[in-house]
Formats: C-alpha cells, structure tokens, sequence
C-alpha cells in the first residue's frame, strides 16, 4: 500500500534542518503508523532544499509513466540494502 503525502510548510520552516528532520520522522514512524511501504512526496521544481532533503533521505523520482507523475518522488520502507531494525 503507498500513501501519498503532502506537506506544505511556510517559508520559515523550509530549512534544510527542517525538512531532513521532518523526513527522517517519515522514514522512522510513518512507514508503520500507516501501514504503507512507500511514500510519495511532491517536490516543485525549484524547491532545491526540498529536493535535496527528498535526495539525500533516499526519495527518487516516480517511476510510472503518468502526467501526474511529474515532479514526485517515492521511497520504500526498505530500499535495497536496507532492512528492517
């Protein structure tokens, strides 16, 4: 099951600090508090701290071939090499 989630943060909020600590929370909890074994995440062009926080917690770009696709990224519970703790 994946869940789509969106997060909107006031300009203040979008730090780098911010948005890796907010990711790890998902990576941590959100897997098992929902029940889903991905995430989607929308990623606006231009959003460089966003989209670096999304890169360096392991969230790619969607992998299916859709119009709403664009500019979304995913992870797994456990990408590859990754296993449960």
């Amino acid at each position: 099951m994946g869940v789509t989630l969106m997060i909107d943060l006031v300009a203040p909020y979008e730090t780098d600090v911010f948005v890796s600590e907010l990711l790890q929370l998902i990576i941590d909890q959100f897997y098992a508090l929902f029940g889903a074994d991905i995430f989607i995440i929308y990623g606006m062009l231009g959003a460089d701290v966003r989209l670096n926080a999304l890169a360096a917690a392991g969230f790619v770009p969607v992998d299916w071939d859709a119009e709403d696709a664009e500019n979304h990224y995913c992870r797994r519970a456990y990408p590859k090499g990754e296993t449960h703790a």
